[in-house]
């Protein structure tokens, strides 16, 4: 059986998707008719749902309407070829997946640019990020320092809906 969390459950937001779930849910096996033939598939882990539910809904990256990502990932410079094969990665499962360098958001970027450049997306993306994954420790990623607190990445995650 695959048990999602809040997170999987909004990607997982199609038709196709929500029938699938239920198959899975009642039977864990079923069939899957399609036109190279009939198949089963038994499925036990979330990222083989979403392998399976990309066969009915693989999005067309050159189509207007989408402008986002499912992952977003932000990094410096510094990392950015070695976080390309996780990206792969991601986009191999089924993920749109959008590697950004944080030079690319501000020229010297800060915590109020990232948090911005986070909130934006999810506002105005399509898809908006589902995940997103900061790389780096502080001396590379600026931190949030709030009324004298020690310096936390939390405030990233504070997506006014």
């Amino acid at each position: 059986m695959v048990i999602l969390n809040s997170s999987q459950l909004k990607k997982c937001k199609s038709l196709v998707s929500f029938v699938l779930i239920i198959y899975i849910l009642i039977v864990t096996s079923f069939p899957l008719f399609s036109a190279f033939g009939n198949h089963n598939y038994s499925l036990q882990t979330y990222e083989e749902l979403i392998s399976i539910k990309n066969l009915f809904e693989t999005p067309n990256k050159a189509d207007p309407e989408i402008n986002g990502t499912d992952y977003l990932i932000l990094t410096p410079d510094e990392f950015y070829e070695n976080i390309i094969p996780l990206a792969q990665s991601k986009e191999n499962k089924g993920l749109l997946t959008k590697v950004v360098n944080l030079t690319d958001i501000a020229t010297s970027p800060s915590a109020e640019n990232i948090s911005e450049y986070i909130q934006n997306a999810y506002d105005n993306w399509n898809p908006a990020p589902t995940y997103v994954l900061l790389v780096g420790d502080v001396e590379f990623l600026p931190a949030h320092y709030m009324n004298g607190g020690p310096a936390t990445d939390l405030y990233y995650a504070t997506v006014v809906v």
